[in-house]
């Protein structure tokens, strides 16, 4: 709250510190610490501007990286509160476009064997669809390819963003979709019966079972 409120009159070297603070202690074992960091991170890059802290993005991206889980998963929740802040500047010239890197990036974790990576790397790449950020659209056969690999995931959160990236890419990428409409009824179906199908065929084979146990749509619903 005080840095929300009073950063613009913090001395320099203060501001200087809490950032490499936030950066040091992003890998807290603790999920409430490592989420709070996150939030602080979000609330510094806004109030001083991203092009204010150049070396931010390419560390967090680095950090994803890691063996450690904790630093992983941390670096991913200060990615994702950026991304859903700061989508049109991420996609400018004035940060000399990060999201070439970031997106490719973001991709490789949709197969992660944590269902909280997967969550994060899908709604970090979510927040770029409608606005039709270039990298993405670069990259939007693959992003399609990798939202049906993960159609019948264990975790609800990885479904649920799963769902919501193919609502905002019938509006805008409907012709990258036609070839898998199949595929894309059955998901939204889902969505309108609240059911999950008994199998959900993969792009590009419509026959291939994909199942999905019914039971998992009423863990959802709970």
């Amino acid at each position: 709250n005080n840095v929300r409120a009073h950063f613009n009159n913090f001395p320099p070297a203060v501001i200087n510190f809490i950032k490499s603070e936030c950066l040091g202690s992003i890998g807290d074992p603790s999920p409430l610490i490592r989420a709070t960091i996150g939030i602080l991170i979000t609330t510094i890059a806004n109030k001083s501007e991203l092009t204010q802290w150049p070396q931010l993005l390419p560390h967090l991206c680095h950090l994803l990286d890691s063996e450690d889980y904790n630093v992983c998963e941390g670096a991913f929740g200060a990615l994702q509160k950026i991304c859903e802040d700061s989508s049109e500047i991420l996609d400018s010239d004035a940060l000399d476009r990060p999201l070439n890197v970031m997106i490719p990036k973001f991709l490789q974790f949709f197969k992660h064997s944590s269902p909280k990576i997967r969550a994060h790397a899908i709604s970090c790449v979510n927040q770029f669809i409608i606005c039709r950020a270039q990298a993405l659209m670069l990259h939007i056969d693959q992003f399609i390819e990798n939202l049906f690999h993960l159609a019948n995931d264990d975790d609800a959160e990885v479904r649920k963003n799963i769902c919501r990236a193919l609502v905002m890419l019938l509006e805008v990428r409907m012709d990258r979709l036609i070839p898998h409409m199949h595929s894309i009824v059955e998901v939204m179906s889902y969505l309108s019966s609240q059911q999950w199908p008994t199998s959900l065929p993969t792009p590009g084979n419509a026959d291939g079972p994909s199942t999905i146990s019914r039971r998992r749509c009423h863990a959802d619903r709970r």
